[in-house]
């Protein structure tokens, strides 16, 4: 089996993947979101993990929307504990730090860290796992990462700081695209539904949706949790018997939440 994630081996997409899966699959690693869903969509890879949004940081800017215009389906779900830390080439002093790199998400979730270092310049790079490799090329003890503990190993970075985020529920959720809608009569338990609506959202359905995201021109991309799939599929045919129009994305288990390290 063969999962797209995105950045370097021991990025969060990597970590994450490994988690729902195992470390014995095979990865391929891209750059860019567009790259990774692109490679599932070709057949080159079963399935793909996207990062969608973070309990400090918000939404991943424009996923949500590639999501639902990507004419793949949503397979599963995870969340994933992050442990952000401060890493460079050797350990110096966190005062001869002129420059941090990382994934602009990532950033966004330390920021407060740095607030009393205005003078560190703060660049965005591709991925976390990126950033690290950058850093362990680079000989410059002036520059830093805002990586993983895994990512910081591989790289042989050392850590200057550890959890800057400085926050235990800093977790972000990532969704498992496929070509081939699962099947949901073999999906026990809790689940979620995943969709796409394109004529507004009918207000018997409003009370349900437990996210809601505007995608464009009108559509919204909402999600609503149900105690099973035969409760959701009654609901579906009610709801379409109706007249609302909607795109099913995924019908899939409630997400377990691992550690990033």
């Amino acid at each position: 089996m063969i999962i797209s994630v995105l950045g370097e081996p021991y990025s969060f997409h990597h970590v994450a993947a490994m988690q729902y899966w195992d470390m014995q699959q095979h990865f391929h690693f891209h750059l860019h979101f567009d790259e990774l869903i692109a490679s599932v969509q070709d057949g080159q890879a079963d399935f793909g993990l996207i990062a969608v949004e973070n309990t400090i940081a918000g939404d991943v800017p424009g996923n949500y929307a590639r999501v639902a215009n990507s004419g793949l389906f949503i397979h599963g779900e995870i969340f994933l504990h992050l442990d952000m830390h401060l890493a460079a080439k050797e350990a110096v002093p966190l005062s001869t730090i002129h420059t941090v790199i990382s994934h602009q998400m990532a950033l966004k979730e330390t920021a407060p860290f740095f607030l009393p270092y205005p003078a560190i310049r703060k660049v965005p790079v591709e991925s976390t796992s990126s950033a690290a490799k950058y850093v362990s090329e680079q000989n410059d003890p002036g520059l830093a990462a805002v990586a993983n503990s895994a990512a910081i190993r591989f790289f042989k970075l050392q850590i200057i700081s550890k959890n800057i985020d400085n926050l235990p529920n800093n977790v972000t959720r990532f969704l498992i695209l496929c070509k081939k809608e699962r099947n949901s009569d073999a999906t026990p338990g809790k689940i979620k539904a995943s969709m796409l609506l394109r004529s507004g959202i009918h207000e018997r359905l409003h009370q349900h949706l437990r996210l809601q995201r505007p995608i464009e021109n009108g559509a919204v991309y909402a999600e609503c949790h149900e105690t099973g799939s035969e409760e959701w599929q009654q609901k579906l045919n009610n709801l379409v018997a109706e007249g609302v129009n909607i795109q099913l994305l995924g019908v899939y288990p409630e997400g377990i939440t691992a550690s990033g390290t």
